[in-house]
Parts: C-alpha cells; structure tokens; sequence
C-alpha cells in the first residue's frame, strides 16, 4: 500500500481515524504535529514514513504538506467536520481537559461562554476553518474522487459516522491496500466508540479526553443567534462542498 499522511483540523475525529487505519494496515501512528513544526520536523516525519508509521498533522492544508515532505511518495487523506459542531468540541476540549490549564477558555464562566469565544474571539479556530475549505477540493472527495492530479483524499466526519465501511473502503482504494472487507468490518469494530468508551453512541463525556464523543447536531443545543450568525458563511461553504460531492 501506499505511504499515508492524515491532516485535519482539531476536534474532527482524526485520532479515531488515525489508529483505526494503524490497527487496519498494521502500522504504528506518530505523534501529532503542528503546522508550525512542518517545515523544521521535516526529516523526521520521512523518518516516521519510514518507521512504518502514520504521520498526522493538525492546522495545514495539504499543499503545506507537499510544498514541505519531500518526496512526495505518499498521499494525504483530509479530515473535515461541519463548523458548528466542530466548535462546540472544540470549547470543550479547551475547558475541561487538564492539559489546557491557563488556556483562554478556560477563564470563561459557563460552556456557553466557552463556545461563544470559539466562534466569535478565537482566532486559532478561525483559520482552521478557512484550512478546511482549502482542503476541501472539488473531485478529491471519497464520494467522487473523479480527479488524479494530487495524490489526495478528504472524507467528512459525518460521513464517517453515518457509514464508516464505506468509507473506510474508499480510503483504501485510494491507497492501493487490498484489504479483506471482513478485516475491514473487524477493524471497524475493535474502534467503534461502544468498543473503546463502553458508553452508548450519542453519549458524551467533556472531560474525556480521547473519547468525548463528537455528536452531529450538537450546536443546536447551545447556539444563539449570534453564534449562528457568526457560524454562517463558514457553515455554508461547508455544506456547499459536501453537497457538491455527493452530487457529483
């Protein structure tokens, strides 16, 4: 199979992605990168390509990455998530996990003036979400991969919830693996959320840090009119391009 590297903004399910492809191609996975570690780790992560292991990058577009790993003899899989939801993870994440002691959200007083700051004072969160309609190319989607001039894939986090098979197979295409659809299935199971957490799906946890639970339509329950108004352009560039793809 071909050599991987995985990039995607926070909060969007990639640390599930990322070891469930490791266990599925018995790799190892990487530490996660930044942006800002790119172009100075750049021996390392071929070092990592050449360790047998998945390299995963948060906050880069994957012209980042081709510009900056050379050569490029591996390809790069984008995972991306709805804008509203993805900050609701995101404030959470921030609020409650110790390892973000001093971080800005933190100080504020209630969950709802966590996600509030997200979407209207955050600039980190911001600048994730234009990478996200970078990354997101027309044709180079798992549901209409129809171009070849990148080596190149994205899938959505609601994709992979709503048929992780499915999409875990046409990753796998991508990458020129052969594998059995039962080891797939088997993989799938062994990192199911019930599997890993023990709770049901749909259920969350905020001061888990690996399996909080990312629930689709989450931002419902907490989004007044300014977050929404805030959320907008992002939220319908988002669905714009998802809708593209599914249509073909």
């Amino acid at each position: 199979m071909d050599n991987l590297i995985i990039i995607s903004g926070h909060r969007v399910g990639s640390r599930w992605i990322h070891y469930l492809l490791a266990d599925l191609y018995n790799k190892e996975v990487s530490p996660e990168i930044d942006r800002n570690k790119l172009y100075y780790w750049r021996n390392k992560i071929r070092g990592y390509l050449d360790e047998n292991k998945i390299p995963k990058f948060h906050r880069c577009t994957v012209d980042n990455v081709l510009e900056k790993v050379l050569p490029v003899d591996y390809k790069v899989l984008a995972i991306v998530r709805n804008p509203r939801d993805r900050a609701v993870s995101y404030a959470f994440h921030h609020r409650y996990h110790d390892k973000n002691k001093g971080y800005q959200q933190r100080k504020e007083e209630t969950d709802f003036d966590a996600i509030k700051y997200t979407i209207l004072e955050d600039v980190n969160f911001k600048n994730e979400e234009l990478q996200h309609q970078d990354n997101m190319l027309f044709g180079y989607s798992t549901r209409n991969k129809i171009k070849s001039e990148l080596p190149y894939i994205w899938t959505t986090y609601e994709w992979l919830v709503e048929d992780t098979e499915r999409e875990i197979k046409a990753i796998s295409n991508f990458l020129n693996a052969g594998i059995a659809d039962r080891k797939i299935r088997y993989i799938i199971h062994q990192h199911s959320f019930k599997t890993k957490s023990g709770r049901e799906v749909g259920t969350e946890k905020r001061n888990d840090l690996w399996r909080r639970k990312g629930i689709i339509g989450d931002y419902m329950d907490w989004f007044d009119e300014e977050m929404m108004d805030g959320t907008k352009e992002w939220n319908d560039i988002y669905w714009e391009k998802v809708n593209a793809e599914i249509r073909g």
